[in-house]
């Protein structure tokens, strides 16, 4: 199908996935494909600066690919990233050479947009509902928690993106088969907290690992909520750090506040997938459900202080 095929609403909706996509990617981007992203105030993206926050966002605090946010133990290459590059290859799209894995956020947009643009839209259509609107609103809200004005405005560019997708992938659909599917391999998020062997560490992992506890908590949010109360978080990966955040917060008396930041992030959470409910009514009952059993560790750590 060619270029002509496609509707203005569907052009314009691919050209804004692929500069969200190329913003996402590299750090190096011009003027222009932020403005085709949404974003009319362009943020001074020039210099090692913007380089140097582009890394820490996208990489260091949460690197956004849908392995950490929907694998068991949080991390790439499991079967999430590798249904995804299957889905890639049959639809004619090649993610490049970019060293990004293949479920990177940058190349899932990029691969929505190349989708459309080959008018494969029962294919742009399953692979928005059934597998990226299951973990891409996660990410507006761990890029506001950065504190970066970019990565703000990327946010609610994205946001505003994914109101254009719900409607495209709605309406290109299939209509014998409406119900949302989970992948097969989601993490199994109960957490026996009677069991004398579950500790800090254990319930650490648990609160680190999105598709576990629903949470997107990223490095800058717990050095903020450290900073916020005085602890030593540690160093190492973000499970680690987590869990040095709960250690220091039982040592030094300050369980109660980390529990009240964890709260807020739940009720935020929970508000944005109420939200989505109409759209992705599966996702959001499958994530509120885990915001719940978060909940109630929370509760247990408090109630513990």
């Amino acid at each position: 199908m060619t270029d002509m095929a496609m509707s203005d609403g569907n052009r314009q909706l691919a050209a804004r996935l692929r500069a969200l996509a190329r913003l996402l990617a590299q750090p190096g981007a011009e003027t222009p494909w932020w403005r085709v992203a949404g974003i009319e105030s362009v943020p001074r993206t020039d210099g090692d600066d913007w380089a140097a926050t582009h890394y820490r966002v996208l990489t260091h605090d949460l690197l956004p690919a849908a392995g950490v946010f929907l694998e068991q133990r949080g991390m790439l290459g499991g079967v999430v990233g590798r249904a995804v590059q299957d889905r890639m290859q049959a639809a004619g799209f090649d993610a490049g050479g970019d060293g990004l894995s293949p479920d990177h956020a940058a190349h899932e947009l990029a691969f929505l947009a190349h989708l459309l643009e080959s008018y494969q839209m029962a294919g742009f259509s399953d692979f928005w509902r059934h597998h990226a609107s299951g973990w891409m609103p996660l990410l507006p809200g761990a890029w506001v928690s950065s504190g970066e004005a970019e990565f703000e405005a990327l946010a609610a560019a994205l946001k505003s993106t994914f109101n254009a997708i719900d409607k495209v992938a709605l309406a290109a659909g299939d209509d014998e088969d409406q119900r949302e599917r989970t992948p097969p391999a989601l993490a199994d998020m109960r957490l026996d907290l009677d069991d004398p062997q579950v500790g800090l560490a254990q319930i650490g992992t648990f609160l680190a690992v999105p598709a576990r506890s629903g949470l997107a908590l990223t490095r800058a949010w717990m050095s903020r909520a450290g900073r916020r109360f005085r602890l030593p978080t540690g160093f190492g990966s973000r499970l680690q750090i987590c869990e040095g955040l709960l250690r220091s917060a039982a040592q030094y008396d300050a369980m109660n506040g980390v529990c009240d930041l964890l709260d807020e992030a739940l009720h935020e959470t929970s508000a944005m997938w109420r939200a989505r409910m109409e759209a992705v009514p599966t996702w959001s009952a499958h994530w509120l459900e885990r915001i719940g059993q978060t909940g109630s560790v929370v509760a247990r750590l408090r109630a513990g202080a």
